[in-house]
C-alpha cells in the first residue's frame, strides 16, 4: 500500500518537473 503512494508522488514529481523544464526551455526561446 504505502509503495503505491510512493510510486504515485515520484510520478507526479516528475511530470511537475516534465512540464518546468519545458517552460524553462519556452522561457529561453523567447528570449
Amino acid at each position: 500500500m504505502g509503495i503505491h503512494i510512493l510510486a504515485l508522488g515520484s510520478y507526479e514529481a516528475s511530470q511537475r518537473f516534465k512540464k518546468k523544464q519545458e517552460l524553462n526551455l519556452k522561457r529561453e526561446m523567447l528570449v
